[in-house]
C-alpha cells in the first residue's frame, strides 16, 4: 500500500560517490537493487535537489523498482560546491549512471529527468553504455515559461553573466509556482537545501544548453515517456510538444496531467502518474 501523504520526510538512504574535484557527490537510493525489477536514475531540476523525489522514489520502490538520484553541483547537499559549466551536469550524470548500472546485475536501468534534469537525461542518453531501457522526462525545461522568463529577464541575466558571472540572480518563480499542494509549499519554504537564486554563469550555461538541445537532438535510441503539467507557469510546454513531435524514437508515450502544476511529484495526482509510468517501464523491461 502506497503512503498517503506527499512529503519530503526522508525515506532514502544517502551515500557518497567520489567527485572529480575531490569533493563528494551526494546520492540517494530508494528500494533494494537486488529485489527490484529494474533500476531508475532520476535527475532533479533547477533549484531543487534529490530529496525532492522522496514521494516519487518511495512509491516507485514499492512497485519493485530501485530508484537513485543525486544532487547536481550547486544544489542540495552540494550548494557550496562551485558550478563552472554545463559539462559538469553531463559528466556527473554519466558517472552516477555508470555506478547504478554497475549495481544492476544485468537488469535494465531507466533514465529519468525532471524539468532541467530532463534536458540532462536527453543529452546523455545517447552516450551511455549500457544503453538505458528508456528515457522518461517530466515537465521538461526546453525553454522557460514566457510570462516568467521574459526577454528583459533573459537579457539582464546574460549581461550579468558576462560582466559579473558569480552574481546571484533570483529565479523568476517561487515555491508557490512549483506545486498546488499547500502542505508541500510550506515544507519547501522551510527547506534549507533548496536554491531559488543561482549564479549568473549558471543561468547563461542553462540558456546555451537549452538552445543546443533544441537544435541538436533529432533522435533518441531508446523509448521515450513524457509527462507535462496542465497548469504550467515555469516551463514552456510548447517547446516540449515540439520536441516530442519531432524526435525520432523507437516508441513514444505522452501523458498530460491536466490538473497538475509544474512539479508532478508533489501533486495529489502522483499515483495516477505512477499508474501511467509503470506500464511503460514494464513494457520496456524486455526490450533492453
Amino acid at each position: 500500500m502506497e503512503p498517503a501523504a506527499i512529503t519530503l520526510n526522508q525515506t532514502s538512504r544517502v551515500f557518497e560517490l567520489p567527485g572529480r574535484t575531490g569533493k563528494p557527490l551526494y546520492c540517494r537510493q530508494w528500494g533494494d537493487e537486488q529485489e527490484a525489477r529494474a533500476l531508475v536514475l532520476i535527475i532533479h531540476g533547477l533549484g531543487a535537489h534529490s530529496g525532492w523525489f522522496e514521494a516519487f522514489g518511495s512509491r516507485l520502490a514499492m512497485r519493485r523498482f530501485g530508484v537513485f538520484s543525486f544532487d547536481q553541483v550547486g544544489f542540495g547537499l552540494r550548494k557550496d560546491q562551485t558550478f563552472n559549466s554545463r559539462s559538469q551536469w553531463q559528466d556527473e550524470a554519466v558517472a552516477v549512471y555508470n555506478h547504478v548500472a554497475g549495481l544492476a546485475s544485468g537488469k535494465p536501468v531507466f533514465l529519468m529527468g525532471n524539468s532541467m534534469g530532463a534536458l540532462v537525461a536527453v543529452k546523455i542518453c545517447r552516450l551511455l553504455n549500457p544503453r538505458p531501457g528508456g528515457v522518461a522526462i517530466f515537465s521538461p525545461g526546453f525553454d522557460g515559461f514566457p510570462g516568467r522568463f521574459t526577454i528583459p529577464y533573459k537579457l539582464k541575466a546574460v549581461a550579468t553573466a558576462l560582466i559579473a558571472p558569480d552574481t546571484e540572480l533570483a529565479l523568476p518563480y517561487t515555491v508557490d509556482d512549483i506545486t498546488s499542494n499547500q502542505a508541500v509549499r510550506d515544507e519547501l519554504a522551510q527547506d534549507e537545501l533548496k536554491r531559488l537564486t543561482i549564479p549568473a554563469r549558471m543561468g547563461l550555461e542553462l540558456l546555451n544548453f537549452t538552445n543546443e538541445l533544441k537544435k541538436e537532438v533529432q533522435t533518441l535510441p531508446v523509448p521515450l515517456f513524457m509527462a507535462t503539467a496542465g497548469i504550467e507557469t515555469i516551463v514552456d510546454n510548447r517547446h516540449s510538444e515540439r520536441f516530442f513531435d519531432k524526435v525520432d524514437s523507437p516508441e513514444k508515450t505522452r501523458v498530460t496531467m491536466d490538473d497538475c502544476w509544474h512539479d508532478l511529484m508533489f501533486e495529489a495526482q502522483l499515483p495516477r502518474l505512477l499508474d501511467e509510468l509503470e506500464p511503460w517501464l514494464v513494457r520496456n523491461l524486455s526490450s533492453t
